[in-house]
């Protein structure tokens, strides 16, 4: 950042100050964004407002209750929404 001071004479002289520290720099740019936002608004610009795009939740089922050895029941963070696939197979006697 560079200031420059007028001196009685007329003379411009460069004064360096040291580098930015992380709170004038934030304080900088949030003071920037707010005259670019004032800026756009006078400019008649409006902020683009879009609908979040919801991607379909993909189904993991679980692994281990297909094979019927799930440990985590209620707790497990896969679905147990299907028949486990185990070698026991149910019979309907009539």
């Amino acid at each position: 950042m560079l200031i420059l001071v007028q001196a009685a004479s007329g003379d411009k002289k460069k004064k360096k100050n040291g580098p930015l520290s992380k709170e004038r720099r934030a304080k900088k740019k949030k003071k920037d964004r707010i005259k670019r936002a004032e800026k756009n608004r006078k400019l008649g610009v409006k902020r683009l407002k879009l609908q979040p795009v919801l991607k379909p939740k993909t189904i993991t089922y679980c692994r281990h209750y297909l094979k019927g050895r799930c440990l985590e029941g209620e707790k497990c963070k896969f679905s147990h929404d299907t028949i486990p696939l185990t070698k026991s197979k149910f019979q309907v006697l009539v």
